[in-house]
C-alpha cells in the first residue's frame, strides 16, 4: 500500500461526499481520489462557472401600469389605494361652493376639470358615478344603472355626497402619484360628472353647495371619440324615459334597432343633455369645448366670477396643457395637443373640425336630425360651432 492511499479510501463515507470527492484526471495523468491528496500538478479543480442573471423589469409606475389583470385586481381589492387616498387628504368645507362640471365623455371634461382643479384649495372627484369602476360601486353601493335612476338610487347618491363633501369619503379621489394638482389640505372639491344624477342635478348641487358647469361639445365629435354607449339601455328604460314624449322614445327605438354606431352615439348625446338642460337653473353656467378652444378668454372670465377662483393667471397659463387623459385620443388628436402645447399650432380650428373627415353630409344630416327630434338647438347640422345662444361674449366666428 502506497503512503496515503489507505486515508484516501478511508475518506469518502457516503455517495455525497465520494462525489465530491472525486476529481477529473488531467489530461495523460492518472485518476486522482481525495482532494488534497493527488500529486500537485497532475490533475486540476474544475473551473467555476458564474452566472449571468438576466435583466429583471421594472416595477410598474401606478396602478394602471400593471400589466397581469389578476394583480389589478388584487391591488384594487386588498383596499391599499383607499387607504393611501385617505392618509394623504384632509378635506374641510369651506365657505366657497364646490363645482359641478357636468359633461358627456369626451367632451374636454378632464382637460376643464384640470383647469378647475388648478385653483388654490381645490381637490378633483373624477367620475364619482361611473359604475364600471369597482370603487364606485362600493361606496355609492349602486348596483346597475337603472337603479341609479331609481328613487333609492337618488337616496343613496344623496348620502354618498355628503359623505364626500364632509370629507369622510376618500375612495373617488385621485391618487396622490397621480394627482396633477395635489394638495393634502382642501376645502372645496370640482366633481367631474359624466355618468348619472342628470335628472336631478340642480338639488344635488344645492345639497353639496356648488355651482353647476355645464360643457358641451358637437355630439358627432363626441360620438366619434367613444367606443361605447353603456347607459343607452337605462336611459331607454329607466324611470327617466318619463320625460321623454313618445315620439322620441318611438325614434330612440328606431335607432336602437336600426341606426348605426354613429346615430347610437348621437341619440346618448341627446339623452343626457336634453335631461341637462331641461333642468337647467339661471345660475348655471353653459360653455362648449370649441369656445375654449377657439376663445377662451369671456369662458374663462365668466366661470372666475361665477365659481370664485381666484387665480385666473394660473388658468390661462394652464391653456395649452393636455389632459391627464390625452392617451385616449387618437394619434392625430394626440399631435395636434402637442403642437399646440409647444406653441406650434397655427390653427387651431384643426382640433374642433378633425371629425368632418370622417363622416360623409349624408350622414352629419341623419345624425343631427335627431337634436331637432329632441329639441336640442346647441348645434345644427353643417357648422362646426354651437349657435350663439351657447357662446359667451358674443357671436362664435364664422366657421363653415
Amino acid at each position: 500500500m502506497r503512503p496515503g492511499q489507505g486515508a484516501a479510501r478511508r475518506a469518502p463515507r457516503n455517495a455525497l461526499s465520494r462525489r465530491r470527492a472525486f476529481v477529473r484526471p488531467t489530461q495523460g495523468g492518472r485518476r486522482g481520489v481525495a482532494s488534497g491528496l493527488t500529486t500537485p500538478g497532475r490533475c486540476r479543480p474544475r473551473p467555476r462557472r458564474h452566472c449571468v442573471r438576466a435583466p429583471q423589469p421594472r416595477p410598474p409606475a401606478c396602478e394602471d401600469a400593471i400589466v397581469n389583470p389578476s394583480a389589478r385586481r388584487i391591488l384594487q381589492h386588498s383596499g391599499l389605494p383607499e387607504l393611501v387616498k385617505a392618509v394623504s387628504n384632509r378635506h374641510r368645507p369651506g365657505t366657497r361652493p364646490n363645482v359641478f362640471l357636468m359633461a358627456t365623455p369626451r367632451s374636454g371634461s378632464t382637460w376643464l376639470m384640470e383647469l378647475i382643479w388648478s385653483q388654490p384649495g381645490f381637490k378633483c372627484c373624477d367620475e364619482p358615478l361611473n359604475l364600471r369602476r369597482p370603487a364606485v360601486r362600493r361606496a355609492s353601493r349602486i348596483a346597475s344603472w337603472r337603479e341609479m335612476e331609481s328613487a333609492a338610487g337618488a337616496a343613496k347618491i344623496e348620502r354618498y355626497f355628503r359623505a364626500i363633501c364632509d370629507g369622510r369619503l376618500h375612495s373617488v379621489d385621485a391618487l396622490p402619484s397621480r394627482g396633477k394638482y395635489h394638495r393634502f389640505r382642501t376645502d372645496r372639491i370640482v366633481f367631474k360628472l359624466l355618468h348619472g344624477a342628470e335628472s336631478r342635478l340642480g338639488a344635488l348641487a344645492a345639497d353639496c353647495n356648488a355651482r353647476v358647469v355645464v360643457l358641451l361639445r358637437h355630439p358627432i365629435a363626441v360620438s366619434l371619440s367613444r367606443k361605447e354607449f353603456p347607459r343607452l339601455d337605462a336611459f331607454r328604460n329607466s324611470v327617466v324615459s318619463t320625460r321623454f314624449d313618445a315620439g322620441q322614445l318611438a325614434l330612440a327605438d328606431r335607432v336602437l334597432a336600426d341606426g348605426s354606431e354613429l346615430e347610437k352615439g348621437v341619440l346618448a348625446w341627446c339623452f343626457q343633455n336634453a335631461l341637462v338642460l331641461q333642468g337647467r337653473q339661471p345660475d348655471w353656467t353653459v360653455v362648449s369645448y370649441e369656445q375654449l378652444v377657439l376663445d377662451p378668454e369671456p369662458l374663462v372670465a365668466q366661470l372666475v366670477e361665477r365659481l370664485q377662483l381666484p387665480d385666473p393667471a394660473r388658468i390661462f397659463a394652464h391653456l395649452t396643457e393636455a389632459a391627464g387623459n390625452k392617451g385616449m385620443s387618437d394619434p392625430n388628436t394626440q399631435q395636434l395637443l402637442a403642437e399646440q402645447a409647444a406653441g406650434r399650432l397655427a390653427h387651431k380650428q384643426a382640433l374642433v373640425e378633425k371629425w368632418r373627415a370622417r363622416v360623409t353630409p349624408e350622414q352629419e344630416t341623419a345624425a343631427m336630425a335627431l337634436l331637432d327630434a329632441f329639441g336640442l338647438d346647441a348645434y345644427r347640422a353643417g357648422r362646426l360651432l354651437p349657435t350663439p345662444r351657447y357662446w359667451i361674449g358674443g357671436a362664435p366666428p364664422a366657421l363653415a
